[in-house]
């Protein structure tokens, strides 16, 4: 759900000299905790880590609908709700530069409040904050009178020389409330505390969670509870003088089920990732193509297509296989410098680097940065995706055989373009169910053998052979087991996204393997399942970082 509406966030609270209501300040680019002392006895708080800078403004939280707890419910832990959410928390920490975050093997199984601590310590290790030791009873108890009564937490009464206690309510799931408490905190957010730019209690939630005073480890307290506007959530962080009390809940167990740890693919599975599109692909070419001046290695052209659009792409697989190089990406105003090098690194000089689009896909910039650079752009374009693609058909020498695929979307021409390539043919596209103008002009002009991939240009092309699935990944599949009946490779990339699967697809092309797709999280279709069960021996390789093909869904395959 949206973090508008009936979310709320309220009540970052320190202690630390006595009781301490929270007063938080920005400090050049460092958020510094600074306290109003409300009462004079008691120890005095220590000084800490400062808790790493703030957003610059909120992010507000990308994901709607997936995850469902109405009042007076419990959270939404259901692995579609999760996914989701986590997609979200890694998009905002990927705009701080923070890596994906990983949960536990285990985290949908856990407790809210066990979720709850694993999210936020997390949040502070990938940081560079020191991690919480674990979850302890008494300062769960108070964690739950927050909860239940939706307002701030109590603090113990005694033994802690720092304290901090943070609430919210309304939000579908623990991920939420944390992405509220780390994302969404500052001016114009849910923030109770934060009704002006001004207040002090702006992003006060966030420097609660991330505080590392000096001294011993943090032990924490947390809770969920059913609420009029859904579920409440509360955590409780302490710093104990001498040694806390017992742990119910650890962060070595978080550790122990592959919390914050990259996996390793399955046995005989490998990820080929960058750290966004562009870069998955130069990872995709680095894999298959060798360096120029290494005889027999290097490639003998690139293809290019646009990184934020998949239209023009579409068809580019079979051109990339057939003129034996890559599929590369770039942003369309100007030739990223990443896949310019890649280029360089790969092809000789005065070797051709198609480029599949006309100028507002492609600007005239990239030809230009290319020829500057010593190799001869061609560009392959027509009027719309459907005229670029038989373009590109003609490029290929106008062949005898053709794969039609919905040009509206992507998913069905992914898995077309590697069993094109195979039987040396074109991808063509249709405009969803209804035929394209440009490809039955094409149809009728040269007259190849078609097959129609998917549902959609079944009905666009009723005279073509059809292969068609129930969905995108039942259709992959189909395409898999009609094309490639004995493949030394298998590529599996995300149903949901095109732009992993367009340089997976120039790579599988050159490999002779099929492309198949999977969901954002388990289970694996089981279409997909059984084609990988049927051909064990092939290498599989996945596509994309774990945004794109997640771990649970890798340690299904």
């Amino acid at each position: 759900m949206s973090l508008t509406g009936r979310a709320r966030l309220c009540g970052p609270r320190l202690t630390g000299s006595g009781r301490r209501r929270y007063v938080g300040t920005v400090l050049g680019s460092l958020a510094v905790v600074v306290a109003t002392t409300m009462a004079t006895a008691g120890p005095t708080a220590a000084a800490g880590i400062l808790p790493p800078a703030n957003p610059a403004a909120n992010i507000p939280m990308s994901t709607t609908g997936p995850c469902q707890a109405g009042p007076d419910s419990v959270p939404d832990s259901s692995p579609t709700c999760i996914g989701a959410d986590l997609a979200a928390v890694n998009a905002a920490r990927a705009a701080e530069g923070v890596g994906p975050m990983i949960l536990p093997t285990d985290y949908a199984d856990l407790s809210g409040p066990e979720q709850l601590f694993v999210v936020t310590n997390l949040e502070r290790v990938d940081r560079g904050v020191p991690a919480m030791l674990g979850l302890t009873d008494p300062l769960n108890a108070l964690a739950a009178e927050g909860a239940t009564a939706g307002t701030d937490p109590p603090f113990p009464t005694e033994g802690i020389t720092w304290g901090g206690a943070v609430w919210a309510g309304g939000f579908d799931s623990t991920l939420e409330a944390e992405y509220g408490w780390m994302y969404d905190d500052g001016p114009g957010s849910n923030n109770l505390d934060c009704g002006v730019p001004s207040a002090p209690g702006c992003w006060g939630h966030r420097d609660v969670l991330l505080s590392a005073p000096d001294g011993a480890p943090l032990v924490a307290g947390a809770a969920d509870a059913t609420g009029p506007d859904g579920p409440q959530y509360a955590m409780v962080l302490a710093q104990y003088i001498g040694t806390p009390p017992t742990l119910s809940y650890t962060w070595a167990d978080a550790l122990a089920n592959g919390a914050g740890l990259a996996p390793t693919p399955p046995a005989g599975v490998v990820r080929l990732a960058g750290t966004d599109r562009v870069a998955t692909a130069d990872v995709v070419s680095q894999s298959t193509w060798g360096d120029v001046g290494q005889s027999g290695t290097h490639a003998s052209s690139a293809v290019i297509a646009r990184c934020d659009a998949f239209s023009d792409a579409l068809a580019a697989v079979p051109l990339a296989a057939a003129k034996g190089g890559p599929l590369l990406l770039t942003t369309p105003a100007s030739l990223d410098p990443r896949t310019l090098a890649e280029i360089e690194r790969i092809l000789p000089l005065g070797a051709t680097v198609y480029l599949v689009g006309g100028n507002a896909a492609l600007s005239p910039q990239i030809a230009a940065a290319l020829t500057r650079a010593g190799y001869v752009p061609e560009r392959l374009a027509g009027l719309d995706r459907f005229a670029t693609a038989t373009a590109v058909a003609g490029a290929l020498g106008n062949p005898g055989t053709v794969f039609e695929a919905d040009g509206e979307d992507f998913a069905d021409a992914l898995a077309a373009g590697p069993a094109a390539a195979a039987l040396h043919g074109a991808v063509l596209l249709t405009d969803g169910t209804t035929q394209s103008t440009s490809t039955a002009a094409y149809l009728s002009r040269h007259h190849p053998v078609a097959y129609a991939i998917g549902g959609p240009a079944a009905a666009a092309d009723r005279a073509a052979h059809a292969v068609v699935g129930s969905d995108r990944f039942d259709t992959a599949a189909r395409v898999a087991q009609a094309f490639f009946p004995a493949p030394p490779r298998i590529g599996i990339a995300t149903g949901f996204d095109y732009p992993d699967a367009l340089a997976a697809g120039a790579q599988l092309a050159q490999a002779g393997g099929p492309l198949l797709l999977v969901a954002a999280d388990p289970p694996v279709p089981a279409p997909t399942l059984r084609y990988l069960g049927d051909h064990r021996s092939a290498t599989a390789t996945l596509y994309g970082g774990l945004a794109a093909v997640p771990s649970a869904v890798a340690a299904s395959l």
